[in-house]
């Protein structure tokens, strides 16, 4: 119903020349995702196409990184390749502005499809209560209470994992993560005045295939929380869009848009894994992520950004791993990352704790 509600978003890893914590965890959890999106998940109605996504650098210097890193890290062809403008061209079949990385995996997703694809699988061992606000969690003999506006039980269970983006800080035991909201608005242009678009397209902005007749494009990041569409975003959209398909020169006019708000945390990854108690910190600034108390049976999937597509299914099944006291999908420094706890580790470090 927010962000998740968009009518299509880009399916595509991270990859950086470092091959860095964060490339990392992407590629893990886009190659996971894979097998949900193209099994399970669109067996049981998941919107999607793997039709490919085509990263465009944007300058001539970019360009040259992006070429070097594909032949310094060695990945798969199936996974990323280089295209020069022309090999673009070719591949896409229309003028491409500049070169860059084809995943030729990827594509687009549906996201409400793929909760609702998700729920059909779970089956009678999810229930739903949707459209029902919550004013507040407490935990009462070793059972955590989710309460309703009026103060009723909502529902009730042993564990809580809080997976609603930005809301999350609104809750005293979640408030100290570091999340902002930052608004996105997406245009939504008829088929038919772009070109028929073979790949998922994005530079500094996205382009997707049309999904009910409507590409979505996108998408602006703006820091304030109105809900209301805006025409300087839709013209800002088109001039992204420009950078994708040039001289296009498109009049938003009349065109539908859509805003959704990002969860986004202060170095960009996702948090996933026991919240912290924050009301007994250790003071040492030496303290590691095992040293810190844990709100018991109190979870986030939190701080999905730009990027919930990826991160959402791997990291879901770390969670369910850690929970059932299986083996971990993921090595252990990449589940440091994303720890909540890295936040309460810093406010020690600064003198905060």
């Amino acid at each position: 119903m927010e962000a998740s509600g968009n009518l299509a978003g880009i399916l595509m890893p991270l990859v950086a020349r470092d091959d860095s914590i964060a490339a990392r965890l992407s590629r893990a959890c886009y190659l996971h995702g894979l097998r949900f999106w193209q099994g399970p998940g669109r067996d049981a109605g998941a919107r999607l196409a793997t039709c490919g996504v085509m990263q465009f650098a944007r300058t001539g210097e970019q360009e040259a990184s992006m070429r070097r890193t594909v032949a310094e890290l060695g990945l798969p062809g199936e996974f990323i390749r280089y295209l020069d403008r022309d090999g673009a061209q070719a591949r896409l079949g229309y003028p491409a502005p500049a070169g860059g990385w084809l995943f030729g995996q990827g594509g687009w997703a549906n996201p409400p499809s793929l909760c609702h694809a998700a729920l059909a699988l779970a089956g009678g061992r999810v229930s739903t209560s949707f459209g029902t606000p919550v004013a507040g969690i407490e935990r009462v003999a070793g059972t955590w209470r989710v309460l309703g506006d009026d103060g009723r039980c909502i529902g009730e269970a042993p564990v809580l994992v809080l997976a609603n983006g930005a809301d999350a800080v609104r809750l005293p035991q979640a408030a100290p993560l570091p999340i902002k909201r930052v608004r996105g608005q997406v245009t939504l242009v008829p088929e038919g005045r772009l070109p028929p678009l073979s790949a998922a397209l994005c530079r500094e902005g996205y382009a997707a295939p049309a999904v009910d007749g409507l590409h979505a494009v996108g998408a602006s990041y703006d820091f304030d929380d109105d809900g209301t569409p805006r025409p300087a975003c839709d013209l800002a959209n088109m001039q992204r869009l420009d950078g994708l398909l040039p001289a296009l020169n498109l009049d938003p006019a009349g065109f539908a848009s859509r805003v959704g708000f990002r969860p986004v945390a202060p170095d960009r990854l996702p948090i996933a894994g026991a919240l912290p108690d924050w009301s007994c910190l250790p003071d040492a600034t030496s303290a590691r992520l095992g040293d810190l108390p844990r709100q018991a049976g109190l979870y986030g999937l939190l701080g999905y950004a730009s990027r919930g597509l990826v991160w959402a299914q791997l990291l879901a099944e770390a969670l369910a791993s850690e929970l059932e006291g299986d083996p971990m999908p993921l090595e252990s420094e990449l589940l440091e990352a994303v720890d909540p706890g890295r936040f309460a580790l810093r406010a020690i470090r600064k003198g905060r704790g």
